[in-house]
């Protein structure tokens, strides 16, 4: 994969999860484990 693919991939990423951190509940990242959780569910949610 070259720079600017990779380049893209980054900052959708970053994009993706500023999004997802807005619709995650505050008290599930204050540990991994909640952290583990919201992204399991996002993504079977949303992918």
């Amino acid at each position: 994969m070259d720079a600017e693919k990779k380049a893209q991939i980054q900052a959708h990423a970053r994009a993706l999860a500023a999004l997802l951190y807005e619709e995650t509940d505050p008290e599930q990242v204050k540990t991994l484990a909640g952290i583990e959780t919201a992204v399991r569910g996002h993504l079977l949610e949303h992918v």
